[in-house]
């Protein structure tokens, strides 16, 4: 590994940092510091501000950042999309607004690049440390699956996930980049038309990101959502997505949780069903 790390530095490869960002401005300075802190030195970091009302864009002004705002809230697709069009590297690494990552992250991320067909690297996803509420308890359990065994050795997967990703820009933009009209799903998206293209992503379980969002139990809902939705599904379906988080939950995570002695979590599992249908109906945009 010395050996290949030495390779790839003697190329002098620039990487740029971008940072989808909306309403972030609890969390964002902190990622932006991660990201500057990377052993291999980012070239620039983005940030792309998708049509925030806090101070989202005066955070990202004052840590020497890139600043594109969107005049509204347009979407992680496009957001993304915009991204890689306004990177100058040829390497990308997409941070969310609300994750931390290690020193080392693109130091052990960029060695998989040696291979002309990897085009995404990306790792696991935890908690940060110090989160131990009821939310992120259950966040970790039931989105991170944080309590599962996880492989030790590198391998390749079908699906992208972008909450800390290095991509090779050019492979992007061979098959057409972030679709910018997909507010949700757009990472799978891509991984599907990279691999149906011959283009490798590999899972480094070595890399991390660490969630430092707190999270209350409507962000909560609408992460659920996003992570469980089908891309294809172009409008929040409520009857069909009830039965089938009801079946979830009680089924599953509610059961973990007793097994885990975490009664806050249970309630949370008995209730996501209904919080969710509720938000289906009286802020179906919000889940769109």
């Amino acid at each position: 590994m010395t050996r290949i790390y030495r390779e790839v530095k003697n190329l002098d490869l620039k990487i740029s940092g971008v940072i989808p960002a909306f309403d972030a401005e609890e969390t964002l300075e902190a990622v932006i510091l991660s990201l500057q802190s990377q052993k291999i030195p980012l070239k620039e970091i983005v940030v792309i501000d998708d049509g925030s009302e806090d101070k989202t864009s005066e955070i990202a002004n004052n840590n020497n950042c890139y600043l594109v705002k969107n005049s509204s809230n347009l979407g992680r697709g496009y957001s993304r999309n915009l991204g890689v069009k306004n990177s100058t590297s040829e390497f990308i690494l997409f941070c969310d607004s609300s994750n931390l990552i290690r020193h080392d992250f693109t130091e052990k991320a960029i060695l998989h690049f040696e291979d002309p067909l990897v085009s995404a690297v990306f790792g696991r996803i935890k908690n940060e440390k110090s989160l131990n509420d009821r939310y992120s308890r259950w966040r970790g359990r039931h989105l991170f699956r944080e309590h599962l065994p996880q492989r030790k050795d590198v391998h390749p997967v079908n699906c992208l996930i972008t909450y800390a990703v290095v991509l090779r820009k050019d492979a992007i933009e061979a098959v057409g980049n972030f679709n910018e009209g997909l507010k949700k799903c757009e990472d799978i998206d891509l991984g599907k038309r990279l691999s149906d293209q011959g283009f490798k992503i590999l899972s480094d379980p070595s890399l991390c990101a660490y969630s430092i969002r707190r999270e209350t139990m409507f962000s909560l809902c609408l992460r659920f959502n996003r992570w469980f939705s089908n891309d294809s599904e172009k409008s929040f379906r409520v009857f069909p997505t009830f039965w089938n988080t009801l079946r979830s939950c009680y089924g599953i995570y509610a059961k973990e949780d007793l097994k885990s002695r975490d009664f806050g979590s249970f309630i949370i599992s008995l209730i996501m069903p209904f919080w969710l249908t509720a938000i289906g109906l009286f802020s179906p945009r919000k889940l769109n």
